[in-house]
Formats: C-alpha cells, structure tokens, sequence
C-alpha cells in the first residue's frame, strides 16, 4: 500500500473516532448535565464524519486502488497536496464553528481546490478495460514481430 494512502486511511479513522466521540458527547447533552451550549460543536461533528471520514477512506482507497499507469503513480505531488489542502480546509472549518463563521468560505475553498487536486491526479489514471487490453495486445503484437 502506498504511502500516501496509509496516511489518508488512518486519518479517515482519526477523523472517525473523533466524529463518533463529538456525537456522543452530543447525545450525552442531551440527558445528562452537560452544557446545551455543546451543540455548538454539531456541524464540527458532521465535518469529521462526511468530509473527515467519508473523502479520506474514499480517496485513500482510490489512491492505492486505481492502475497504475507504466507501474508508477504520476503527479504524485497533486496527491500530496490535495491531502494537505483537505485537512487545512477542515481545520479551517472548525475554527468557524468554534470562532465564527469569518474564514468559512476559505475552508469550503481550500476542501473544494483539494478534491479538484486530487482528481487532477487521478484523471490520466481512469481508463476502459478494453482500452488497456487492447494496448497491451498492441504491444505485444510489436514485441513479437520484432523479436
């Protein structure tokens, strides 16, 4: 598995046990004598879990799953950017909800250029099976000829 792709996975987990963490501490709230003022942290908590969770297993998973073009990975940096830009973008994200909403449409930003990043890096990689086949019978035709 590559680097890039254990680094996503055990983020989507981080981002899951924290998701499922905030959740709890929320329906603690309310029966229990905890503060009503921790619902607050409710759109913190869908963040961690739709954006946290759900784009780091899905891209990670992509990233390690997808074919390889000539057994190497091209504009691996994208990748590694798109995963900087995305965890800056939910950092931002939970600093508006604990702060105010002033830096959220930089946060949604940041998410969105991350997601456009990494299916920048993905593109050349997506391709029919049949075109791949037939290119690789189309190489194999030359080599024999040649050989």
């Amino acid at each position: 598995m590559p680097q890039l792709s254990q680094w996503m996975l055990r983020v989507a987990l981080f981002y899951l046990v924290l998701g499922f963490s905030l959740g709890l501490m929320l329906l603690l709230a309310k029966v229990t004598w905890l503060p009503p003022i921790l619902w607050t942290l409710y759109p913190f908590h869908i963040e961690c879990l739709q954006v946290g969770w759900l784009f780091h297993l899905t891209l990670g998973t992509a990233y390690w799953i997808l074919p390889r073009i000539q057994r190497k990975r091209p504009r691996k940096a994208l990748a590694w950017r798109a995963f900087v830009l995305m965890n800056v973008g939910i950092g931002l994200f939970c600093m508006c909800t604990l702060a105010g909403s002033r830096w959220l449409l930089l946060a949604r930003s940041c998410e969105f250029l991350a997601l456009f990043l990494f299916v920048l890096h993905l593109w050349p990689r997506i391709r029919s099976f049949s075109a791949a086949t037939h290119r690789k019978k189309s190489m194999d035709t030359i080599v024999s000829t040649q050989g």
